[in-house]
């Protein structure tokens, strides 16, 4: 058996999470509602930016906020599968009120 094929993890591992905690009610409601209504523009980024940057990873994009209002000429791409981090942004995007 060659050395890669050991060192394999068992396919049934799961390193990490695979949920993150229960939403609250208007998390899972911003989810249902708002989230399906945001659409990447048509246009894409306008054509001033100066580089695209990626951040994998973003939590609850509080990082991802920083660096784009740092840095007003780059595209940025910040990316979360986790609902709770996707849950938080929408908040901030539609504050209560």
């Amino acid at each position: 058996m060659p050395l890669a094929d050991k060192l394999k993890p068992p396919p049934d591992r799961l390193y990490g999470r695979a949920r993150g905690h229960t939403l609250r009610a208007r998390q899972a409601e911003l989810l249902l509602h708002l989230l399906p209504r945001l659409r990447w523009p048509d246009q894409g980024f306008p054509p001033t930016i100066d580089d695209i940057w990626l951040e994998v990873g973003a939590g609850s994009f509080e990082h991802a906020e920083t660096i784009a209002n740092q840095n007003p000429t780059i595209g940025l791409i910040a990316c979360e599968v986790f609902e709770n981090g996707i849950a938080s942004l929408l908040s901030r995007l539609a504050p209560v009120g």
